[in-house]
């Protein structure tokens, strides 16, 4: 728990820090992700899902970039490894995300590399076949991970651009108590499309 406070009173330094920067060019966007993930040490099978929220990115020196992050996530796996017995459980997380990429320029498309780091909150955790039963008295109400992204970005003109991107997330936390006796954590491969309109230029 201490990890967890330790990167929550972190990242609001950091969101601090992003809006006191005199930033020449700030935009604004939406994004939406669709999700391939399961737990990591326990029976399942990867199951699909999805996100969608909101950004901020700021224009750095040259060509880095960096972009706070708040949204939706579902994630989870589908317990159990032989189809049909397998019993899909969903993970519904409320997702803060600070991310630093560097852009490669292109004649047209743009390229990308991103890392992030992630601060999430477990708002339900239920079995498909139990909607009404919540899990979250066996979970762990945090989780923080870290990702790597690689992407490209189409700019529209006037600093709107479209992207697309392959992520994965590395969750550190366990998912569920120390019920197993070892850490079972998410993992998840997602691509994710965000487009943007200017806020601030030069």
């Amino acid at each position: 728990m201490n990890r967890n406070i330790l990167l929550i009173i972190s990242s609001l330094l950091f969101f601090l820090f992003v809006n006191s920067v005199n930033a020449q060019i700030l935009s604004a966007g939406f994004l939406s992700q669709g999700n391939y993930s399961r737990i990591r040490n326990i029976e399942n099978v990867r199951r699909l899902a999805y996100g969608v929220g909101g950004f901020l990115e700021i224009k750095l020196k040259d060509n880095w970039r960096i972009a706070p992050q708040i949204f939706y996530n579902q994630i989870g796996g589908n317990i159990g490894e032989v189809r049909p017995d397998v019993i899909p459980l969903k993970l519904h997380y409320i997702e803060n995300q600070y991310s630093l990429s560097y852009i490669f320029e292109g004649n047209y498309w743009h390229y990308q590399v991103t890392g992030a780091v992630s601060a999430a909150y477990l708002w339900k955790a239920k079995y498909d076949t139990n909607p009404s039963f919540d899990l979250r008295w066996a979970t762990h109400d945090f989780d923080v991970g870290w990702l790597a992204g690689f992407g490209f970005r189409y700019e529209t003109g006037g600093w709107k651009w479209f992207s697309a991107e392959f992520r994965h997330y590395w969750g550190r936390n366990s998912v569920f108590l120390d019920r197993f006796g070892f850490p079972v954590r998410n993992s998840v491969f997602s691509l994710r499309l965000a487009y943007t309109f200017p806020l601030k230029m030069r």
